[in-house]
């Protein structure tokens, strides 16, 4: 499950929905990721920005963590 900005729980259909009708109003979609080694875990967190459509102030934001263990994700989580 996803959150949104304002702290709810969104489904990825609905930010699908949501992007599809950003994008017919010209909007702009960012999406970044990033990860964190933490004792025997990584987390990782995926971010989807709206921003720019057609009369639009401010934007939205979705994210998701996820945490699994280092056996899991080993090669995303070796220190260079």
């Amino acid at each position: 499950m996803w959150s949104s900005g304002s702290g709810g729980r969104v489904s990825l259909d609905e930010i699908k929905e949501k992007i599809a009708s950003h994008t017919k109003d010209n909007g702009s979609i960012f999406v970044g990721c990033d990860s964190q080694i933490r004792k025997e875990h990584c987390t990782f967190c995926t971010v989807v920005c709206l921003i720019g459509a057609d009369d639009q102030k401010g934007g939205y934001y979705f994210f998701k963590r996820e945490k699994e263990s280092r056996n899991q994700s080993t090669n995303f989580c070796k220190k260079s």
